[in-house]
């Protein structure tokens, strides 16, 4: 059966040390997941969440690197070719299927050429996406009809290196173990720091079901940082922010995007107790490449309730850091049916 999941789930390398589920704090003993200092893809997206078969699909990520001062906001990214209906949904029964690029490609030979490059990628969900995924037990009912769908799953990798297969290894059980590697030049394995191996879900109906499951990616109107608007420009960038650094004791801003209701969604998949159809969930992750952050995700509207207050109410917190520098703050607005958009704000300490 669907769950309703986020858009992109990310796996670090050589191996597969865990899934982070976007509303997850740092566990105790582990890195915050909030602050920038590595490779990282915080979000991505398709252009239609819910697509319809035979139709043209975007998706694009937000990859960023914190190894550099001041930051990159953009990584390259590179695109596995799309896995269509994997079994039992799972994206790692995706991966036998990239054997066929051992064909073309020789384990120790550099990848990336023989795959697509850049932030977006594009595909058209086959017309058979529906009819070749296995109808589920407990599929829900929308309208009368059960809502089949069919599920194509994008992987999306970003390296400081390059990319080479790794070699099978028929004494590895485990069916989670990447097919994919980021070295050096020389051939080194890079780790967690240099290389994510991340996914983007993407769901698939007929016209006549997806007129009754309209999905849209949520809408960030502007950003509050400590009570000023900030609007995107015409092409989506925001303007620098200056805020000044930390001497003795710190003052703490309030952040956060200002997310109209109309992105406050039903969902007509999802009922309560009572039987009444749910609305979305809709909350923002955080991240920052100094200072740091008191939550890293703030909850923005509740599938019963809705909002959560105003901007005073589901801001996050930032303290700048006690020295001088620029970097960057994104937020990144997901709903739980793969929607997301992101905000990247230029900072300066002064």
């Amino acid at each position: 059966m669907k769950s309703a999941s986020c858009a992109s789930t990310l796996l670090r390398g050589p191996a597969v040390v865990g899934v982070w589920a976007a509303l997850s704090c740092a566990p105790s003993g582990f890195a915050d997941e909030s602050k920038v200092d590595n490779v990282r893809i915080l979000g991505s997206s398709a252009n239609t969440p819910f697509a319809a078969q035979g139709s043209p699909v975007t998706v694009s990520v937000l990859a960023v690197s914190g190894l550099e001062s001041p930051p990159q906001t953009s990584v390259p990214v590179s695109w596995l070719p799309p896995c269509i209906n994997p079994k039992d949904d799972a994206y790692y029964n995706c991966f036998p299927q990239f054997a066929s690029l051992a064909k073309t490609v020789s384990p120790g030979q550099d990848l990336t050429p023989a795959l697509t490059t850049g932030t977006t990628f594009q595909f058209t969900m086959p017309a058979d996406a529906v009819a070749g995924h296995p109808q589920t037990p407990g599929t829900p009912v929308v309208g009368g009809v059960p809502a089949f769908y069919g599920l194509a799953v994008l992987f999306n990798l970003a390296c400081t290196g390059h990319l080479e297969l790794l070699p099978s290894d028929p004494s590895n059980a485990n069916p989670q173990a990447l097919p994919v590697g980021c070295f050096d030049q020389q051939h080194n394995q890079l780790g967690a720091n240099d290389f994510v191996f991340g996914f983007t879900t993407v769901y698939a109906y007929d016209e006549s079901m997806l007129s009754q499951l309209s999905n849209t990616n949520p809408v960030i109107d502007s950003i509050d940082f400590d009570g000023t608007a900030l609007t995107p420009a015409s092409d989506g960038t925001y303007s620098a922010v200056t805020v000044t650094h930390c001497e003795g004791s710190c003052k703490t801003l309030k952040i956060g995007p200002a997310v109209p209701s109309s992105s406050w969604e039903l969902n007509p998949e999802a009922f309560d107790l009572n039987g009444k159809p749910l609305h979305e969930q809709i909350w923002a992750d955080f991240y920052v490449s100094l200072g740091s952050l008191s939550d890293g995700a703030r909850l923005l509207y509740d599938a019963t309730s809705g909002s959560l207050g105003g901007l005073g109410d589901t801001d996050d917190t930032f303290t700048p850091p006690n020295q001088a520098g620029t970097g960057f703050l994104w937020i990144v607005v997901h709903d739980n049916r793969a929607g997301a958009s992101w905000a990247t704000v230029p900072l300066t300490i002064q």
